[in-house]
């Protein structure tokens, strides 16, 4: 509760001087307390008098007051508050005066300011409001009954009529919404209640959270704060939207899930994980929209005890309070569960609604309850873009802790095609930033964030993962690529679990393949993560080995493949050819040429390109046999593109003395699979284009257009004694011209050919005195006919 008049009893360490002052301020609307000089735009402090006794002003300009009907309870001074209502005559003005003057001046007759300790001067700070202690970040949800809606906006009529510019600015301003504040106190107890009706307190990140009851009182105390605490460490929680949320690429049937785990090489390590003795389990901290279990993929995954929704205490009691209503969160999720053994389960902490809001109290719970619980790696697929979020550090102490705590946190990098470092807290340098590429390996340059906070790209366009009941999408998005990191992160941790942020970052530099410039680059940072060897490369035992217990040599198993030679085209659909064995051990598919085609932890072969390699099955050893292994040559051969459709972007020319080469684009393939070349293209004609398939693809298609002569344009007709001279332009390709001539209302003969398309004047010598012709002229280059001249008339004299 707001600190009121009643504790004028109280003793006080006013000077004269400063009462004077006091005064002033109560007149031009400033407040007065003691601490630091604090602009309400800087947060600079700047404080007078002597160490024991330091005055500071806090300054708020008149529109920052609330409208005249509310305004009593805002002036405070030393903790105390004073009404401004009455103040808008002498009067009034004189009476309010006097009155704490009076007060002021008992106080400073009692007990000289000057002698007053700094022991008492803090005494002077009542904590109306109780503070409660928390333990644990989920707690500090007990504040967090918002509804995370936007303040509804006054239309421009209702806003014109206003007579009280502060109403307006009050009512269009949500900054201060949800009434709630959070300080960082670096151990220091907070010693006022700043006029919040309620306070938590969380002793393991020095952190106080206020609630207020009016925005008003949140603006004051938000200065206030400011003035003793640093503007570094107060924030205002806000509502925040996510800017990084993903988009749907169109098609929604899918029997299988994405390309992005194989492309990486986690499908050979999830095949790989019953193989080895990989007996640790993993936990991913989920911040997102929830997650809906529905989906199978997720049974037994998740971790329900330590699951919240950080949006009120009595949601957070509901065993179901994380279900995803969105969407985004339970894509992500699946992302990382197709592509990690069951032994990485879900923390689920469910910071955005519906509507993919959030607040920014309700995110910085999340990630400190993720790092108290001792999350391997954090999942933070969202991120807000702007000149505010490049300079913000509301996450800095939390961040540090998950570093120290070996909590790895991986953030999207945005999906503006900008500048990462105005994404946060994708710009942060204590977290692993994720950009995207498409399915060709390529940068998603249409939306992914990039600059130098950049670390992995990985695969982000046309992801197909888990949704809403049950069902499965394709999304696009930086999003779906830091999903793939994580779960690249899960199989390191559970390897290395006492890898920090830095030994993380480092080793997955050892797997990453380098793209874009040599080295590093802001596009795909340190390159495409691609872990196929890893538990190859760690020396990790098996769960059996060759030899029984005794030492004795256990029989090899009967192991082969059906046929020794497999031929397949281009651009089949995954096919599966199991080896057949009479071990139980686990078989595990490779290949000696992933970039031709590359088995999942299913045995489904995916083809990439044209060419050939050995697909090998590798069978565990088990009780009875030990290891062995077959192998068969796969074909993949070029598929024919004679059927295709090509689109020419101009299929005439008017010829102007250049090459004539329209653009082609054939249905269904990228440019890089095929090529383009032109016959005849330099001169009126038919020419051709001629398509000839390359890399994945053979064939020839040839499609023709036509380069014309342009129309012949006379430009003189005269008589003269030898008969009616023409003149005209020449025409670029010409090889000759055609002159016709007509009486009035007579057919049009021709009465001349020329065979030189150099020649460009005629004289009609078989023109009659006193007789009207109209001629025209039109251009030829063997069997190629320009458009005729328009007809031009003269009687010959």
């Amino acid at each position: 509760m707001r600190k009121d008049s009643k504790n004028n009893s109280r003793k006080t360490n006013y000077k004269k001087a400063g009462i004077c002052i006091g005064m002033a301020a109560v007149l031009t609307c400033t407040v007065f307390t003691w601490g630091g000089l604090s602009d309400k735009k800087t947060g600079f402090s700047d404080q007078t008098g002597t160490d024991s006794n330091k005055t500071s002003i806090h300054t708020y300009d008149i529109e920052d007051l609330p409208s005249e009907d509310t305004r009593e309870n805002t002036i405070r001074i030393h903790g105390d508050s004073y009404t401004v209502s009455e103040l808008s005559g002498d009067a009034a003005h004189n009476k309010e005066s006097d009155d704490l003057m009076n007060r002021s001046e008992a106080s400073i007759d009692t007990e000289d300011a000057s002698t007053q300790s700094e022991q008492n001067i803090q005494s002077e700070y009542a904590l109306n409001a109780k503070i409660k202690e928390v333990d644990d970040a989920s707690d500090v949800v007990a504040l967090i009954n918002d509804t995370w809606e936007e303040p509804e906006k006054q239309d421009s009529a209702e806003l014109a009529d206003a007579e009280d510019k502060n109403i307006q600015k009050e009512k269009a301003d949500d900054t201060y919404q949800l009434k709630r504040l959070m300080v960082l106190t670096d151990g220091r107890k907070l010693t006022d209640d700043y006029g919040a009706s309620e306070i938590l307190h969380y002793g393991k990140y020095n952190e106080y959270v206020l609630q207020f009851e009016t925005e008003a009182d949140t603006k004051y105390a938000y200065y206030e704060l400011v003035s003793d605490y640093g503007k570094d460490n107060c924030y205002i929680d806000q509502v925040v939207t996510d800017d990084v949320l993903a988009t749907f690429t169109g098609v929604t049937d899918y029997k299988t899930m994405s390309w992005g785990g194989s492309y990486m090489g986690m499908g050979y390590l999830k095949a790989e994980y019953d193989y080895y003795q990989v007996d640790r389990d993993v936990t991913v901290a989920l911040i997102d929209t929830g997650l809906d279990t529905t989906n199978k993929i997720f049974n037994n995954r998740v971790d329900k005890r330590r699951s919240f929704y950080f949006k009120g205490s009595d949601s957070v009691k509901k065993t179901t309070a994380y279900v995803d209503e969105n969407g985004h969160g339970t894509h992500v999720a699946g992302i990382i569960a197709d592509n990690t053994p069951d032994n990485v389960n879900f923390m689920v902490l469910k910071a955005f609604d519906g509507d993919g809001k959030s607040s920014n109290l309700a995110i910085r719970s999340a990630l400190q309850y993720a790092v108290d619980q001792k999350a391997d790696v954090v999942n933070m697929s969202f991120g807000w873009t702007g000149m505010l979020w490049a300079y913000s550090s509301y996450l800095k102490d939390v961040l540090k802790k998950a570093e120290t705590a070996r909590t790895v946190v991986c953030c999207a990098a945005g999906n503006k095609a900008s500048d990462v470092a105005m994404t946060y807290p994708a710009n942060k340098e204590n977290v692993i930033t994720v950009s995207a590429i498409r399915n060709n390996g390529m940068f998603a340059s249409d939306y992914s964030n990039y600059g130098d906070m950049i670390d992995f790209a990985a695969p982000g366009t046309a992801v197909v993962s888990t949704y809403l009941g049950g069902g499965k999408k394709s999304m696009s998005g930086t999003s779906m690529a830091t999903p793939h990191v994580v779960a690249a992160i899960a199989y390191i941790k559970m390897i290395e679990p006492k890898l920090n942020y830095k030994g993380v970052k480092n080793r997955l530099k050892q797997y990453a393949e380098d793209r874009g410039t040599l080295g590093w680059d802001e596009k795909y940072g340190w390159g495409v993560i691609k872990l196929h060897d890893y538990f190859d490369d760690m020396g990790l035992d098996t769960r059996y080995t060759d030899y029984d217990a005794d030492g004795t040599e256990k029989a090899m198993p009967e192991i082969s493949f059906t046929k020794e030679k497999l031929t397949k085209k281009y651009g089949n659909a995954d096919y599966k050819y199991e080896v057949t064995t009479n071990s139980t051990g686990k078989v595990v598919y490779r290949s000696s040429n992933t970039a031709v085609a590359e088995p999942d932890q299913f045995g489904y072969i995916t083809i990439k390109k044209a060419g050939s390699c050995t697909i090998t099955a590798r069978v565990a050893a088990d009780a009875n046999y030990k290891s062995a292994s077959a192998g068969y040559q796969l074909v993949v051969s070029k598929k024919d593109m004679t059927k295709k459709k090509v689109k020419l972007s101009k299929t005439s020319y008017i010829y102007a003395g250049k090459n004539c080469k329209p653009k082609a684009v054939v249905s269904g393939l990228a440019k890089s699979d095929y090529k383009v070349t032109y016959k005849n293209a330099d001169k009126p004609g038919t020419a051709i284009c001629v398509i000839t398939g390359k890399g994945n693809y053979s064939g020839k298609i040839e499609v023709p257009y036509s380069i014309n002569l342009a129309k012949t344009v006379i430009t003189k007709i005269t008589n003269k004694k030898s008969g009616v001279s023409l003149t005209w332009k020449k025409v670029a390709g010409a090889k000759g011209y055609r002159i016709y001539r007509r009486t009035k209302n007579g057919s049009w003969k021709r009465i001349r050919e020329l065979t030189s398309g150099k020649k460009v004047s005629f004289t009609d010598k078989t023109a009659k005195s006193g007789k009207t012709y109209e001629y025209r002229v039109r251009a030829k280059c063997n069997k190629t006919y320009g458009s005729y001249s328009k007809k031009i008339k003269l009687k010959k004299k």
